[in-house]
């Protein structure tokens, strides 16, 4: 079940890409953080999702994955690449780390739509535990770190109702296989259900949750990630003063 979570998790953040985007290095924020964020037309998406989060509309996760390793400066950046309905798009996210304090560690996240989100992590937390994220902030790329909420964590009680998703999910072994400049090797798994299939490689020893690429395809078309770039020189991208 835990790897299952994992995966599904990676998959779900790559499906997030929706501001097309060619670039941004590892240290500098990447995505449409620079400048204005996605617009068109004088409509400011960034900023609307900013506000969002600072109105309580819209509230940051209670889990943020985090290696056991973790310092400040780390940055792992990924490139997404879709292709659904005939339309191309490309975006740059990133995870770092931008300062660490004991067991807690400030984890900027870019997901390539013109803001940032920030995450005090308490790495002393489990994925039995269920949240680890004590304090969340929001800002555009430089700009003064603003808190928002943190959605509330509630355990699972009792069973699931309906019928359970059918699939199909394998795990093999992969080794030596070369991205962003190093060899990585670990397990890729592979799920297949009713018109989709997903593969996801987890590498030993990687950074925020270990992907090193993912892909999937259903009947619209399909979707790849992989890893671009990855340091321990990054700056941060909020203003924390």
């Amino acid at each position: 079940m835990k790897k299952l979570f994992a995966v599904c998790a990676f998959v779900a953040v790559s499906a997030v890409a929706a501001c097309g985007s060619t670039g941004g290095g590892g240290d500098s924020g990447s995505g449409c953080s620079g400048g204005g964020g996605c617009s068109g037309g004088g409509f400011d998406m960034a900023q609307y999702m900013i506000d969002a989060y600072k109105n309580g509309t819209q509230k940051a996760m209670y889990w943020v994955t985090v290696h056991a390793d973790v310092e400040a400066g780390q940055y792992w950046e990924t490139t997404t690449t879709s292709n659904y309905g005939g339309a191309e798009t490309k975006t740059v996210m990133g995870w770092q780390c931008a300062k660490k304090d004991g067991d807690h560690a400030w984890i900027e996240s870019d997901m390539g739509q013109g803001y940032i989100l920030a995450y005090d992590v308490d790495l002393t937390k489990k994925i039995e535990d269920g949240a680890n994220v004590v304090k969340a902030w929001v800002g555009k790329k430089d700009a003064k770190a603003e808190e928002i909420q943190v959605m509330e964590y509630k355990k699972p009680e009792g069973g699931t109702t309906g019928e359970a998703p059918k699939y199909e999910m394998t795990t093999e072994d992969f080794k030596d296989v070369e991205m962003a400049g190093a060899k990585w090797s670990g397990k890729v798994t592979t799920v297949k259900g009713d018109g989709w299939e997903s593969k996801t490689w987890m590498a030993d020893n990687a950074w925020f949750g270990g992907m090193i690429k993912s892909w999937s395809k259903n009947a619209g078309g399909e979707s790849t990630t992989e890893l671009t770039k990855f340091g321990k020189d990054g700056k941060p991208w909020l203003n924390w003063s």
